[in-house]
């Protein structure tokens, strides 16, 4: 993913808080169409104690069947003076007309309506 690259380049090599880095990228994933995304930081930072941050925005799927078909997920770790950071990225893919077509293949959290005309028909 070329989103975990750019990040791991940032951390390296500018001297920007990882929480500009995130927000830049989650509103440049957004910005660009996908669903949803959440950005894991796990690790030493500035104290001695290990946090963990997790940024969100947009609709994320945790689990079920439809991870393994609207999901794309990275992880990679840097080295730093204090200790290592682990970095995970989730995206949600955006919609494809294709999917629409085979009912298990439905994007999760979005509501479909049937009009009440062809229920009436139907019976």
């Amino acid at each position: 993913m070329t989103q975990s690259s750019r990040m791991k380049e940032a951390f390296n090599y500018t001297n920007k808080s990882f929480r500009s880095i995130i927000f830049n990228t989650l509103r440049f994933l957004i910005n660009s169409g996908v669903r949803g995304c959440m950005i894991k930081l796990k690790g030493v930072y500035r104290s001695k104690r290990t946090k963990t941050f997790k940024f969100r925005r947009g609709l994320i799927s945790h689990s079920g069947i439809q991870n393994n078909d609207w999901i794309d997920s990275d992880s990679f770790y840097l080295n730093k003076k204090r200790g290592t950071l682990g970095i995970n990225i989730k995206i949600m893919k955006k919609e494809r007309k294709n999917y629409f077509l085979n009912k298990k293949h439905l994007v999760p959290g979005k509501i479909r309506r049937k009009s009440s005309i062809l229920l009436l028909k139907n019976k």
